[in-house]
């Protein structure tokens, strides 16, 4: 399957919903980076989560980007959403 996101509007279209599958897209990033230790890899696949949730909020051609430093300065996530869907993330 591939990923994909539904909208929805509900309570008399005053709510949005958001409903993500980007579970390809999780096991493509795991496949690739088999060595890194697991938390590391979890950090990873929340954050591009988090981000694929988001860009359905875009519109146009508008982009949004997020750096999340963790506790240890060595590592650092990197994640982009774009308005058309484009999803890309990768750790520091």
């Amino acid at each position: 399957m591939q990923n994909a996101i539904v909208k929805a509007l509900i309570n008399e279209e005053q709510i949005r919903l958001y409903f993500i599958d980007n579970s390809q897209l999780l096991r493509d990033i795991y496949a690739l980076n088999q060595e890194l230790p697991k938390p590391l890899k979890l950090m990873l696949g929340k954050t591009i989560s988090a981000m694929s949730i988001l860009s359905g909020t875009l519109k146009g051609n508008q982009r949004m980007s997020l750096q999340v430093t963790l506790s240890n300065p060595l590592h650092k996530i990197f994640a982009e959403a774009e308005a058309n869907g484009n999803v890309r993330g990768y750790l520091n």
